[in-house]
């Protein structure tokens, strides 16, 4: 036990850490969100001026939103060539409890 006892430490506080609750979001200028696995600035997404944070929230969905729709057509079109095959429609929709549609 006490050899390993450095480890279970480090362990614990990583579960610590995990466990913590999330800070708020701050829909300004410098609040930070990911986007393809970085940190950006708000500004540097959507623009900015003279919008509330309702309207901030609601074009910051829309440009995830279509960028997410604009990779995933570049995917499927990289994929239809290789497999000869073309999906009958391509739709991003915002869903809670469903992944995919049979």
């Amino acid at each position: 036990m006490e050899q390993h006892g450095k480890w279970i430490l480090e362990k614990t506080s990583n579960i610590a850490d995990a466990r913590e609750i999330p800070k708020k979001r701050e829909y300004q200028d410098k609040g930070k969100f990911l986007y393809l696995g970085k940190e950006y600035f708000l500004h540097e997404l959507i623009e900015t001026n003279g919008l509330n944070e309702e309207n901030l929230k609601k074009n910051l969905k829309k440009f995830y939103f279509s960028s997410c729709e604009k990779i995933v057509r570049e995917r499927i079109h990289i994929y239809q060539i290789q497999l000869r095959v073309k999906p009958k429609t391509i739709e991003v929709v915002e869903s809670k409890t469903k992944w995919g549609k049979l």
